[in-house]
């Protein structure tokens, strides 16, 4: 395939659609999207539309240096080295909002629905039921559809997968949930933080590490302590110990801290827990 020129530039665009000035990133000078047929998926609440994920390479048909699915890529194949696989998903909140009066308000305002309620489920049932069909329609598998705590909010669950297909699921999953809504007249909110007085929204990454076979859990042994084995724990140190620096892309905006406070149930620092909500990295008890 012989793809679509991209202009090195795209790259550059920050989340506020301001270009920075990168160096290799400039207006001159092109780099191809070679579409990925695998990922072609047809989009049920867009008739005539389909959806396909791209890998960006260089008129050499090589990884020009900041293609991130690319560079997933490459991670995978690392960890294959060491025998390790990685399976993973994304647990999404979200809001739905509504223009009243030139402000966005949540869906459902006024008369917010209990917390967890039957009642909040009723107020966006055929909503939730079309995002859902149109979820499986194209593959993923919905393990739970809720409705959040917030007013509005709402959360859906995708089933694990290799790590490949779980970033390429999240990029169609996100665009799923706002197509859907906007085919109801409201908008679909992913920000950390939309409404400073209401709970913020998360985007939970559940993942485990295997063995090339895929066969065993490296993070499970059933002799140790709460079920987590020693290469678990080492595995959990790693990612703590680089935290820090992990944020700048897991949580790249202003309005993502506004989110990570404690007593938010949200992570605010590097700490880990089993079954602990308000840590960094929970580890779920087995049942």
């Amino acid at each position: 395939m012989e793809g679509a020129g991209l202009t090195r530039a795209q790259m550059s665009i920050n989340m506020l659609e301001q270009m920075v000035h990168i160096e290799g990133m400039e207006p001159v000078g092109e780099i191809r999207l070679v579409a990925d047929p695998a990922t072609f998926t047809v989009l049920p609440w867009s008739a005539g539309s389909a959806s396909i994920l791209c890998d960006q390479v260089g008129h050499d048909r090589r990884d020009w240096g900041a293609c991130p699915r690319s560079y997933l890529k490459a991670m995978i194949a690392r960890a294959a080295e060491t025998g390790v696989t990685v399976q993973a998903a994304f647990e999404n909140e979200y809001y739905l909002a509504r223009e009243e009066d030139g402000r966005l308000v949540p869906f459902d305002t006024p008369g917010h629905a209990p917390v967890y309620s039957p009642i909040g489920h009723d107020l966006g049932d055929q909503l939730m039921i079309e995002t859902v069909d149109a979820l499986e329609a194209q593959g993923m598998c919905v393990e739970q559809a809720i409705n959040e705590y917030g007013p509005g909010q709402r959360e859906i669950a995708i089933r694990y997968t290799g790590a490949l297909a779980a970033a390429d699921q999240q990029m169609k999953f996100r665009d799923t949930v706002r197509g859907v809504a906007w085919q109801h007249g409201l908008l679909a909110s992913f920000a950390p933080k939309p409404y400073p007085d209401h709970i913020g929204s998360g985007a939970h990454i559940h993942f485990s590490v295997w063995d090339t076979s895929g066969k065993r859990n490296l993070l499970y042994d059933p002799g140790a302590d709460r079920g987590l084995s020693l290469a678990g724990r080492r595995f959990i140190a790693g990612i703590a110990e680089h935290l820090p620096a992990l944020v700048a892309l897991t949580a790249p905006s202003y309005n993502s801290y506004r989110r990570l406070q404690p007593s938010a149930w949200a992570s605010a620092t590097t700490a880990w827990g089993f079954d602990n909500k308000e840590a960094a990295l929970r580890v779920a008890s087995p049942f």
